[in-house]
């Protein structure tokens, strides 16, 4: 049998990428692929083409090391449709190499990353109107929630990164350290991390004179 023949198989190791190996990656993220290039004898190929594909587009290349071994690296577009996706790993055909193509397939999938910066009065009263700004990070759109505790006091959009969102604080507020939380419902395929709000509610005492006395 001569050796252009041979089939190279295509054996990948999957430990290099923490994103694969949890089949998760957050857009702009970056995927790697690792692995080795054997014939069907276990021998590694050296100096094989190696490709990352998706469909047809190639998101990267490289050559195998003298050990077979290869590295292949894809950063998620920002804009990156999320969800489930599977990404082939190909050696094309190389006579000179007497290598046939050989491909295999790796499943990823695509998430957003929403982090939620806000800030509000660091002393608030019963009855005030309180407002809580911030950006939030990987959303340009949608709402964001302000909660307090497990209650939700107030809900706000979000435009351009951008939000304002404002509430009334309720008459049945304990005096003391307050902490809002401020989040967003995401989506599918979406991690949100909320910030939190660390404010204090006062209370403005009245004084009652109940009397007067002079000698």
């Amino acid at each position: 049998m001569r050796k252009r023949d041979l089939l190279a198989l295509l054996l990948l190791t999957l430990a290099v990428a923490p994103a694969l190996a949890q089949t998760k990656v957050y857009r702009g993220g970056t995927v790697t692929v690792s692995g080795v290039v054997r014939d069907e004898l276990g021998n590694p190929v050296a100096g094989a083409a190696v490709q990352l594909l998706d469909g047809a587009t190639v998101l990267d290349s490289t050559t195998t090391g003298s050990d077979g071994s290869f590295t292949l690296i894809w950063t998620v577009p920002a804009d990156h449709t999320l969800g489930p996706k599977t990404l082939t790993v190909y050696v094309p055909e190389q006579p000179s190499l007497y290598v046939e193509a050989s491909s295999t397939s790796v499943s990823v999938e695509i998430w957003a990353l929403v982090v939620v910066s806000a800030s509000g009065p660091q002393r608030i009263h019963r009855g005030d109107a309180v407002t809580v700004t911030g950006t939030v990070e990987g959303m340009n759109s949608g709402t964001v929630e302000v909660q307090c505790g497990a209650s939700t006091v107030a809900t706000g959009s979000v435009s351009g990164g951008q939000f304002s969102v404002s509430f009334t604080v309720p008459d049945d507020w304990e005096k003391g350290p307050i902490t809002l939380t401020v989040t967003s419902p995401g989506g599918s395929y979406v991690d949100v991390h909320g910030s939190q709000v660390n404010t204090e509610l006062w209370v403005r005492p009245t004084i009652e004179v109940t009397k007067v006395s002079g000698g």
